[in-house]
């Protein structure tokens, strides 16, 4: 059931994804299994949100962190981070996404999940580009590609419509040579070195409007 979620958030059926996902949460609440519940949770907030019913999703959110804390699951916690920054960026609160990435992408560096990564470092790149970066946000991007084909990581729908717009509006800005070379560059930062990169240098814009983090 958990698995039919995910296919259904990635193919954009939300409605019986948000079914499959509370049927997954009943059954790994039944089955006393805390650890895979707690990234359930998580996962069916994002779900659940995604559908509208922020409500909905601020409650199984606050539970699923809540019990990835308890338990020590920073992977859960890197995720579900990421994921709030790439709604709060849709939302156009620039300041929230830039926060929930950052912090997102500090986990997964600190504890050396190098699979999950670009997922975050992906939403740098982004919040680059939204704030004139654009040296810094091809440069990103190449290591997101490169990090995309060597690990061979998941792009999700709404990641790849935000990933493939940060790249158009980089090249746009910087012109073919500029932008191939800042992203050629890239590709050869090790996942620290990138990471470091974007933590250092993605900087946040007094010009964007932005929603309180409650």
């Amino acid at each position: 059931l958990y698995a039919l979620m995910l296919v259904g958030m990635e193919r954009g059926d939300l409605t019986q994804a948000v079914i499959y996902g509370e049927e997954a949460l009943r059954d790994f609440r039944r089955s006393g299994n805390n650890r895979f519940l707690s990234q359930v949770l998580v996962d069916a907030g994002f779900c659940v949100s995604m559908s509208g019913d922020r409500e909905r999703a601020a409650t199984l959110r606050k539970e699923g962190f809540a019990l990835c804390r308890e338990l020590g699951n920073t992977w859960g916690l890197a995720v579900g981070l990421s994921d709030m920054g790439a709604e709060a960026e849709d939302r156009g609160d620039g300041q929230a996404a830039l926060e929930y990435y950052r912090e997102s992408l500090s986990l997964v560096i600190d504890d050396r999940y190098d699979s999950y990564v670009v997922h975050p470092l992906a939403g740098m790149a982004s919040r680059a580009v939204a704030t004139d970066q654009m040296d810094l946000a091809a440069r990103l991007l190449g290591s997101v590609a490169f990090l995309h084909e060597t690990l061979g990581t998941v792009v999700w729908s709404h990641e790849r419509t935000r990933d493939e717009r940060s790249e158009a509006l980089a090249r746009a800005a910087l012109g073919e040579e500029r932008f191939n070379q800042e992203f050629a560059a890239g590709r050869r930062l090790s996942i620290t070195e990138a990471a470091r990169l974007a933590l250092d240098a993605v900087r946040e814009s007094s010009s964007e409007s932005h929603e309180p983090l409650g």
